[in-house]
């Protein structure tokens, strides 16, 4: 346990109210600040001048502001001291060393890839499809419930989630830059308000607050600085952006380690997990280049999807794992999309056309007949668009069949061709 005086000191530091401009100052980059000068007559290194020092130099990019993800991925002390003396003292990096140490965690192995599905990969797609089908081939006799039934969090995929740190590169959890005051202190309920509370009580509610005042900064319009805004895309830009939105994605992850992906919170926080892989995906769209594009844009993506897959545009992360060659993954994720879509949507219809396109050899008859029997099943039961988009949805299932048609022999057309015209019947 941590000694009484580093107990009493992190948590004044935490519940006052200068912990945000301690925790979350105005910098250009997390490499900006250091503390006063060593004490050279001191010899045993002190948790509470650590903690104090912690939040000073290091929890502008470490966004849970009180070091649990050190703890939490087992840093061993040789590196935090390392990383700390390019801002601190050795001596005070020692006594944040000692800080860290104090912090009652649970810790997982430094090589852990924070919400990895099952802590497992596939080695191909190829693989993936044969853990999860059992054979290449997309399964004659699933149903829409048995494919909702199917826990994204337990299967396994060929996508490597990100690390938490590392060295080089920007295919890791940890940001560059830390947030910028022109962030935090941006409109009239500006985000360092609701951190400097969420830092005071870790409470979903208090998170869903911060989150949602950074999201507000990020992309208004009216924010000058706001890297986030589109349209117009000029505006847009991708690298800060994306360290932005790696920077709030830290602080949601941190909140679902210390707490458990069982506690409720709003699905909407898991779309800036999807939403770092946008700012990739946007990048790379845009400039023609961005470090690590396709894998950032895929995995980031695939990891909000797999929290959420009911919310998300089913064909941008299809391309992203098509460019990849994960075109059984693509189908999987946008068929899971499709059956998990709410009542009255005209995306499940939209979700065929892409399953359709991304469909491997072999797979297109039995996707089609899959995704035209679960929206046979959808206007059976009254579950139809909306009128002024019923036209989009029978130009969408009419346009599948077409794109189908050449990969199929003439009894499978016969039987896809009846099932859309009787979907389309539905639909009129």
């Amino acid at each position: 346990m941590m000694r009484r005086e580093g107990w009493v000191l992190l948590t004044h530091l935490l519940r006052s109210r200068t912990v945000v401009s301690l925790v979350l100052p105005s910098l250009a980059a997390c490499d900006s600040l250091s503390v006063a000068a060593p004490d050279l007559g001191r010899i045993q290194p002190n948790p509470a001048l650590g903690a104090a020092a912690f939040a000073v130099s290091c929890a502008v990019c470490h966004a849970s502001g009180d070091g649990f993800d050190l703890a939490y991925f087992s840093y061993p002390d040789s590196t935090i001291i390392r990383r700390a003396v390019a801002h601190v003292d050795s001596n005070t990096a020692r006594d944040i060393v000692a800080y860290v140490r104090t912090l009652s965690v649970q810790p997982v192995a430094r090589d852990n890839r924070p919400f990895q599905p099952r802590d497992a990969l596939a080695d191909t797609d190829l693989a993936f499809a044969l853990r999860l089908f059992g054979t290449d081939a997309w399964p004659a006799d699933l149903t829409s419930e048995g494919l909702r039934a199917i826990d994204l969090r337990q299967v396994p995929t060929a996508l490597r989630f990100p690390l938490w740190s590392q060295e080089q590169g920007n295919m890791d959890w940890m940001p560059d830059d830390p947030l910028s005051g022109s962030l935090l202190d941006y409109g009239d309920e500006p985000a360092r308000k609701y951190l400097d509370a969420y830092l005071g009580h870790r409470s979903s509610e208090n998170l869903r607050a911060a989150v949602s005042a950074v999201r507000r900064a990020e992309r208004d319009s009216l924010n000058a600085a706001a890297p986030c805004v589109r349209p117009p895309l000029a505006r847009f830009q991708p690298r800060a952006c994306f360290e932005v939105r790696r920077w709030t994605a830290t602080l949601i992850a941190q909140h679902l380690l210390r707490f458990g992906t069982s506690e409720t919170v709003d699905t909407a926080l898991y779309n800036v997990w999807w939403d770092v892989g946008d700012a990739a995906r946007i990048g790379r769209a845009r400039d023609g280049d961005f470090e690590n594009g396709i894998a950032n844009w895929a995995t980031w993506m695939y990891l909000g999807w797999s929290f959420g897959a009911s919310n998300e545009t089913s064909v941008w992360l299809g391309d992203a794992l098509t460019l990849l060659g994960l075109r059984r993954h693509a189908v999987f994720t946008i068929l899971r999309s499709q059956v998990a879509r709410p009542r009255g949507s005209p995306i499940p219809y939209n979700d065929l056309v892409f399953a359709t396109q991304f469909a491997p050899g072999g797979w297109a008859f039995p996707v089609v007949k899959f995704g035209y029997a679960h929206l046979l099943a959808r206007v059976k039961d009254g579950d139809v668009p909306p009128v002024e988009r019923r036209q989009q949805a029978t130009e969408a299932i009419s346009s599948v069949f077409n794109a189908a048609a050449p990969k199929l022999t003439p009894p499978q057309q016969a039987t896809l061709a009846a099932l859309r015209d009787e979907i389309a019947a539905y639909l009129q």
